[in-house]
């Protein structure tokens, strides 16, 4: 049974009682659901929650109004996490948006029936959350919502690009409004993902506790959500959404605390672990900050000493020193692996070349290429190295034979 044939299940259940009777449930949710006042516009009706947080506000690490300490341009140092055009952004254009839908996996069959919205004035940080009571609210909130969006300049979220704004936008397509488009969208997702892809999930719910310091008590599991929201349209009962509503809320709450710690790590302003640091750093290279990223990998040496670690930041490292120019510093990185036994046979290979091809000193690179092959003899599987092997005596063969003409 899909969600209009649950919805119209409840109506004809509903309308055996009468209209008045029908009237009388409304009123009921619009007074057990605290706090909460109705909307109306020319679309119809839905319920609308406030809630006012002072900006000394402490949500996990920070307060809310660390955010004012990011500076000028301070978003723009997500850039490297898959975000652009925010450099003039400034705190107050951000609308930081959460939904809760009737299912987790999205499509057109998936109502969104509460958003959260957050936004920043001068003194404070407010959050609206808009809510329908059954299907025909749904217009009337999409209408709203849509008039409250085309007023930012940029929106906020934790994977919206690929579930929130995508559901949204087939809801207002469905009720036949405009689609929604966005001059800048903010999705935290990809800067998370990128800082700490070393953690074995990097769901909101993961970052906040490993990362945030944010402890939530007797909050509704996500996965709950849905299933909460139907009973409330079985049984009419406003005060079942109040467990949606505070999830809900926290999850924006924490989109204000993630996005200053995100520029915080991509500024280089507090401190990182060896693996945030090193992720950091892949994170420049990709996006070719050649000095950014070997900055991440130098602090992220000094703040590991697990060996695995170890091994690829000085592998990424000294890949660096060399497209910097920096041969000297990527020898010295390449000596000290072989001195720690750090990354197999890649430290010999790479003096090989070094001193073959641009010290033009073959007695060394020599050496170099019958340590590696001495290496792989020691600790790999003959029959699992035989393409390494061959390079490695094709090398030894022609280094022989240019010290033979020499």
């Amino acid at each position: 049974m899909n969600l209009r044939e649950k919805l119209k299940k409840i109506t004809v259940e509903g309308g055996n009682r009468g209209n008045k009777d029908n009237q009388t449930s409304h009123n009921t949710l619009r007074i057990s659901l605290e706090g909460a006042i109705e909307i109306s516009n020319e679309a119809g009706g839905f319920l609308k929650k406030e809630k006012t947080y002072p900006l000394d506000y402490k949500h996990g690490i920070y307060k809310l109004s660390d955010i004012n300490k990011l500076g000028p341009g301070g978003l723009s140092k997500l850039d490297s996490g898959g975000v652009s055009g925010v450099e003039n952004i400034t705190p107050g254009d951000l609308l930081f948006v959460d939904t809760e839908t009737t299912g987790l996996m999205g499509g057109s069959g998936t109502l969104v029936f509460l958003v959260g919205i957050g936004y920043f004035d001068k003194s404070n940080f407010k959050i609206e959350q808009f809510l329908i009571r059954d299907f025909e609210d749904e217009p009337a909130m999409l209408f709203h919502l849509g008039n409250i969006l085309k007023d930012y300049p940029a929106i906020v979220s934790f994977n919206g690009k690929s579930f929130d704004l995508p559901l949204l936008n087939s809801r207002f397509i469905l009720n036949r409004f405009n689609p929604l488009e966005f001059e800048n969208h903010i999705d935290l997702l990809y800067p998370a993902r990128r800082v700490w892809n070393h953690l074995e999930s990097c769901a909101l719910g993961s970052l906040e506790e490993r990362v945030l310091n944010i402890n939530r008590i007797d909050d509704l599991p996500g996965h709950e959500v849905p299933k909460t929201f139907f009973r409330f349209l079985n049984e009419k009962k406003g005060q079942l959404l109040q467990p949606v509503l505070k999830h809900n809320l926290l999850d924006i709450l924490t989109l204000v605390t993630l996005m200053v710690h995100l520029v915080n790590a991509f500024s280089g302003v507090i401190e990182l672990t060896g693996e945030e640091l090193y992720n950091l750093g892949k994170a420049h290279e990709r996006d070719k900050n050649l000095m950014e990223s070997i900055k991440c990998y130098e602090m992220a040496l000094k703040r590991t000493k697990n060996s695995c670690l170890r091994s690829k930041i000085c592998h990424r490292l000294s890949w660096q020193y060399k497209r910097a120019g920096r041969w000297k510093e990527a020898v010295t990185v390449w000596e000290e692996m072989i001195s720690n036994n750090l990354g197999g046979i890649f430290p010999y290979v790479e003096l090989a070349k070094y001193y073959e091809h641009r010290e033009k000193n073959l007695t060394r690179a020599f050496k170099y290429t019958e340590q590696a092959l001495a290496y792989l003899n020691k600790y790999r599987a003959l029959t699992l190295n035989n393409e390494k092997r061959e390079e490695l005596i094709y090398r030894q063969n022609r280094i022989r034979h240019k010290l033979m003409r020499a």
